[in-house]
């Protein structure tokens, strides 16, 4: 039992521990007071700030305004028309483009954060007598933005006082109104030395109208830990050497900067280029004869060319000419079974690989130019034939399909297809499609079946259909199977049949 002077000294002691706690309690309560001196001083810097957006904003505007006028877009004194193109066309000679520096206000750093003694923060963070449940680094700035890092060990047991739950280990900024745009990067050391990465690159472009903390990590609001680990499991792991854990951040940050201002100019001399001139020489080449090695007779017209040249265009020139035949001998080709107009279209288009050259020639050319080479077994069309309108072309580019087919260019002969599509009508149908059968123009084919399908009533009245059933009894038949819907894959058998039939025209004879 403690005698009378002990507990006399226990007295003493308890009313010098309530002295003491006492003090601290009117501590608190000034601090208390500076707390709320603080806050009331915080909402004022928030109102300073707010003024400070709208000036920037202000200004932002502003400096537009300037690039405006000084490109002549706006402002009080704005040249006349005349004046403006006479500018624009100086500037040009001069300004071609323009840099936009977005990431010239941009600030590097990293930070690093080393936790000694990991197997005794739980005994660290609860002995403090606080109620603190993370560790917290010192705050490190970059520009005006200040940083911290926060790690969380009972992230898996329980929420902190936060009404969101944070990550495991994450960035915290002391948020502005006037808002922030930064990039970071996690790197954990392990016992090797390394820093590996943890997580994805972080994007921040965030506007801000509050001064409030805002915490940024590959798992915040759904923590799953560093590398998916618990704090138990990461004292175990290669992340903890030594019983000490090593973090660092990278961190670029972007001022908050007008993008304008960093915009430079992207000036070159202006040297003209010229035009290329090989298709106009090609063609110089094949309109004057020289150095022409072979000369083709087409209805009484001798037409000079050059071999190499169509030798790399057409299979069929380059055997015509290369081959050991009395043409590659003598150099003088005699072509009778087109016109003069059609060949000569032709050899436009296989110096130029260029439509447009054959448009050109084809509509200058007087009419009946070209129907000499349509056969009298196909059916003539029902109008006058010429070059005055863009019906009357359609003889010319039979014609020309026809020499496109003999001679394999393809790409001439697809052409006068589509060109030809264009043109069917009621009168002109029968004829084209012939043409189509007869040279192997499978779309052209298909496109006549469909128009004929689809205006039948006019179409089997025609002279040109009653023709059809007197010298084209295949052609025929192929009307009758698409009038049906049946396909010819489906009536193989009745083509195959008429085929046998003495009715069907020899590609030579049509010639």
């Amino acid at each position: 039992m403690a005698t009378a002077e002990e507990i006399e000294g226990q007295i003493a002691h308890a009313r010098q521990t309530l002295a003491e706690k006492t003090q601290t309690a009117v501590e608190l309560c000034n601090q208390i007071d500076q707390a709320n001196t603080r806050q009331r001083l915080r909402r004022e810097l928030d109102e300073v700030w707010d003024l400070i957006c709208r000036t920037e904003l202000a200004n932002s505007e502003r400096k537009s305004q300037i690039i405006d006028i000084n490109r002549d877009k706006d402002g009080a004194h704005m040249p006349a028309t005349g004046e403006l193109d006479r500018v624009s066309a100086s500037d040009a000679a001069q300004k071609v483009g323009e840099i936009m520096r977005c990431s010239k206000a941009v600030k590097t750093m990293d930070f690093v954060w080393k936790i000694e003694g990991m197997s005794w923060l739980h005994h660290a963070l609860r002995s403090t007598g606080g109620d603190s449940d993370f560790a917290c680094s010192s705050d490190f700035k970059l520009g005006h933005d200040s940083f911290s890092l926060r790690y969380w060990p009972d992230w898996p047991d329980e929420p902190t006082r936060h009404s969101e739950r944070p990550g495991s280990l994450y960035l915290v900024h002391d948020h502005r109104p006037v808002g922030i745009s930064f990039r970071y990067r996690m790197f954990v050391k392990d016992i090797s030395g390394e820093f590996r990465q943890w997580g994805g690159i972080g994007d921040v472009c965030n506007q801000g109208k509050t001064w409030m903390e805002q915490e940024y990590g590959p798992d915040v609001n759904n923590p799953t830990g560093v590398f998916g680990l618990t704090h138990s499991e990461l004292l175990e792991s290669r992340w903890v050497d030594g019983d000490s854990m090593t973090v660092r951040v990278e961190l670029q940050l972007r001022e908050r900067k007008e993008v304008y201002d960093d915009d430079q100019p992207i000036t070159k001399p202006m040297i003209t280029v010229p035009e290329p001139s090989l298709v106009p020489n090609l063609l110089k080449l094949l309109d004057t004869g020289n150095f022409s090695d072979v000369t083709f007779f087409v209805e009484e017209e001798s037409i000079k060319a050059h071999a190499s040249i169509l030798s790399a265009r057409s299979e069929v020139f380059e055997k015509l000419l290369a081959a050991n035949m009395k043409e590659s001998l003598s150099r003088e080709v005699v072509i009778s079974d087109c016109s003069s107009v059609a060949f000569r279209a032709m050899l436009r288009f296989l110096y130029s690989d260029d439509f447009s050259t054959v448009q050109d020639f084809l509509s200058v050319q007087k009419p009946d130019s070209g129907a000499g080479s349509s056969s009298s077994s196909i059916p003539a069309d029902a109008g006058g034939v010429g070059a005055g309108t863009a019906d009357e072309q359609v003889p010319l580019l039979q014609s020309i399909l026809s020499v496109s087919h003999k001679y394999q260019v393809c790409r001439l002969r697809s052409w006068c297809e589509k060109m030809l599509c264009d043109h069917i009508s009621v009168e002109k149908v029968c004829s084209i499609l012939c043409q189509a059968h007869l040279y192997e123009a499978k779309q052209l084919e298909e496109a006549c079946l469909n128009f004929i399908k689809d205006n039948a009533s006019k179409v089997m009245v025609s002279a040109g259909f009653g023709q059809l059933g007197k010298d084209w009894p295949q052609i025929l038949l192929k009307v009758s199977l698409s009038l049906s819907g049946i396909s010819e894959a489906q009536a193989s058998a009745a083509i195959q049949a008429q085929q046998g039939v003495g009715y069907k025209r020899k590609r030579d004879d049509s010639d």
